[in-house]
């Protein structure tokens, strides 16, 4: 789809809308689990500039007595393309986040990101920083993920996240999959995805493992993007909850 002006093109580039199902497995003893749905776009202005739009609702329970955690997402990316296989850009997420019993909290996360995918290979960066209602102190998030998407249709990767906020350190690892479902005729094809992560919440040394199984459809009649699925792709902190129902 594309909607030309006087000076340049605006055109949709890339859609698509996942749903996903996680559990996460504390090792002191009790589990969480949620779900989150999620849709991203991407639209070009000219060669070298384009927007990403995203909105995502997530909602999480735990064992534990007396929790739950939901939150929903919108974010937006600026990118400049140096080619068509690299770009860097700036980054805004916004989450307004619900905990029991009754907390509201909203959250910003802001900075840099950069992003490549050239010969079946692709990868993420980002750095910036995380400004949270309920604390006093902005938190320090980075991250990375890398993989390569074979001709089969299946897509293997892995990535580490990190978010720092006072004295406490989240950090999750893992690795991702996806397999791309080409359908007959016109019909857009479907992608499986899964990641299995941990995430290491210091001081305190509280271990969750997470388990993700989700489901994607582009929109539009465009091609998946391969890589990690979640609601929250800069936030470790804010993955935590959509993974155990705790914040």
């Amino acid at each position: 789809m594309m909607i030309s002006g006087a000076a340049q093109a605006f055109e949709l580039e890339n859609a698509e809308v996942s749903f996903n199902y996680q559990n996460g497995n504390v090792d002191n003893g009790f589990d969480g689990h949620g779900f989150d749905v999620f849709a991203n776009a991407r639209y070009r202005f000219s060669d070298q500039f384009s927007l990403d739009f995203g909105i995502g609702y997530a909602d999480a329970d735990s064992d534990a007595p007396a929790t739950d955690f939901s939150a929903t997402s919108l974010s937006v990316v600026g990118r400049y393309h140096f080619s068509e296989t690299f770009d860097v850009g700036v980054f805004l997420d916004y989450s307004d986040i619900d905990t029991s019993p009754g907390v509201d909290n909203d959250a910003f996360h802001y900075g840099l990101t950069l992003s490549f995918n050239a010969d079946g290979f692709f990868g993420d960066a980002y750095i910036g920083e995380g400004d949270y209602d309920t604390f006093t102190s902005k938190s320090d998030v980075y991250g990375l993920s890398a993989g390569v998407q074979l001709d089969t249709g299946l897509s293997l990767g892995a990535f580490y996240g990190r978010e720092d906020i006072n004295t406490w350190e989240a950090k999750e690892y893992g690795i991702f999959m996806g397999y791309v479902i080409e359908r007959p005729g016109s019909i857009p094809p479907v992608s499986i995805n899964a990641s299995l992560s941990r995430i290491n919440l210091d001081p305190g040394l509280v271990e969750v493992d997470v388990f993700r199984l989700g489901v994607t459809f582009p929109l539009g009649g465009t091609q998946v993007d391969p890589g990690l699925k979640t609601s929250h792709p800069r936030s470790t902190l804010l993955r935590l909850g959509t993974s155990i129902g705790r914040f």
